[in-house]
């Protein structure tokens, strides 16, 4: 039966997507069945796959009703399974907040019938505070967040663990923390040392210890339609994203 992950932060432009992404391309290249469900209106993990959005049947397609989950699954890499998105969901979050109680087990009950096929299902999530958000958390067994290793980034960090805390209490999820992972890392410098100092000061239980370097070649793996996994195998960040897969793997054995 599947692991279900959401990765989440209530801040753009922090390394969410990318490391959804490039960590659903290392569970894979570790031998895991893995499906990433890309449940962000922007589309990004959509797009930087390669993935045209308003011609493949998506995630918003299932949620109106149009498909079943099954028709929706792609494999744009021949590595791990991809269920794209659409900027439609924007409309159809609106739909879902105005009755939270209703919908917000929608995301698990639509998964169900594809627990058996993998061993991981990550969840890509849109940077807000959103139904959506909130839809895959409640679906999850672990919450994993990125954060960019600066100041305001870090007080997004807050704001997702916050979140995670009020799904926990006010919709009965069995969501955990699996970890923190610091991204766009300007490796050598003394602030990115005195950010990541104080998220281990400051989370001394859930800083994982495979930060993720900025790097140009991250956005050009995008470009290219590839994780950074796939595009350059011997880059740095690209031996991180590996690494925290291994250590997802190792937890789940350990608790199994």
């Amino acid at each position: 039966m599947a692991t279900i992950i959401t990765v989440t932060l209530r801040k753009g432009g922090s390394g969410k997507t990318t490391t959804a992404v490039n960590l659903a391309s290392s569970l894979a290249k570790h031998g895991k069945k893995v499906l990433l469900i890309d449940l962000d209106p922007q589309a990004n993990a959509t797009l930087s796959l390669g993935v045209d959005i308003v011609n493949t049947p998506n995630i918003a397609d299932v949620l109106q009703g149009k498909h079943p989950i099954e028709h929706v699954i792609n494999d744009p890499l021949k590595g791990f399974d991809l269920i794209p998105s659409n900027q439609i969901l924007a409309q159809i979050e609106a739909t879902l907040a105005t009755d939270p109680s209703k919908y917000a087990q929608i995301i698990k009950s639509l998964l169900a019938p594809l627990l058996p096929r993998y061993d991981y299902i990550l969840i890509d999530t849109p940077p807000s505070e959103s139904m959506l958000t909130i839809t895959a958390l409640v679906a999850s067994d672990y919450a994993l967040i990125p954060t960019q290793a600066h100041y305001l980034a870090m007080h997004g960090l807050q704001q997702a663990l916050d979140l995670i805390t009020r799904v926990k209490e006010g919709y009965g999820a069995n969501v955990e923390i699996l970890g923190i992972v610091p991204t766009m890392v300007q490796t050598g410098t003394n602030i990115a040392d005195m950010m990541i100092d104080q998220l281990k000061n400051d989370y001394p239980d859930l800083v994982l210890p495979y930060p993720i370097p900025h790097s140009i070649k991250l956005t050009e793996s995008q470009l290219a339609n590839e994780p950074i996994t796939d595009y350059d195998p011997s880059h740095p960040a690209s031996v991180a994203y590996m690494q925290l897969g291994k250590h997802i793997i190792w937890k789940e054995e350990d608790n199994g």
